[in-house]
């Protein structure tokens, strides 16, 4: 949704993936649509592997929809998970 991010998902067996780049020559939020078929619940944990921002909590039925702030010319992987005290996996 944001010209010049990127973003790929990869299921792993305990989360999925998603790989966020920003190609750009300067910073943004980058907004990624996320399809609720391959997400391993409704209720996530998102955690930032690469800067190792706490986790925070996404409901994927009020919003299917993540942001990330990219640096220019940088990425991140972004580590969803099943909210923890939530058992739908």
């Amino acid at each position: 949704l944001t010209p010049g991010a990127f973003g790929a998902l990869w299921r792993g067996s305990d989360a999925t993936y998603l790989i966020a780049v920003n190609n750009g020559e300067e910073s943004k939020t980058a907004t990624f649509a996320l399809d609720r078929d391959v997400l391993p619940t409704d209720d996530l944990s998102v955690e930032d592997l690469l800067s190792r921002q706490e986790a925070y909590r996404c409901n994927c039925l009020e919003s299917d929809q993540i942001s990330v702030m990219l640096p220019r010319k940088d990425g991140t992987i972004l580590r969803l998970a099943t909210a923890q005290g939530n058992s739908d996996s």
